[in-house]
């Protein structure tokens, strides 16, 4: 099991053309060579995406407690493992220099 920190997180209601506007500009970086540059407002991060991630697709119904009004998602998640070597890590210490 894994210590998780979330590096990057982003949220805001969206028409569902920017939302599949956004998926094909993700897709095409990960077409390019799998660096997937990530920025909203001031924050911003990259992630290297190894050639083969796990990758899980879920639909999700929650309904709330009274059995009323219910939640729907559809989420995508890629996955991986990155392994630290220690060259891989001085590489990072000088990039945040």
């Amino acid at each position: 099991m894994y210590a998780g920190k979330i590096r990057f997180r982003s949220e805001s209601t969206q028409s569902i053309e920017a939302i599949a506007t956004y998926r094909r500009s993700v897709a095409d970086k990960l077409d390019s060579g799998g660096a997937v540059p990530l920025t909203a407002g001031d924050e911003t991060t990259t992630l290297e995406i190894p050639a083969q991630p796990t990758f899980e697709v879920k639909a999700e119904r929650e309904t709330d407690s009274h059995g009323g009004n219910a939640e729907q998602s559809l989420e995508s998640r890629s996955r991986w493992t990155r392994i630290e070597t220690p060259a891989a890590r001085a590489a990072a210490y000088r990039s945040r220099r």
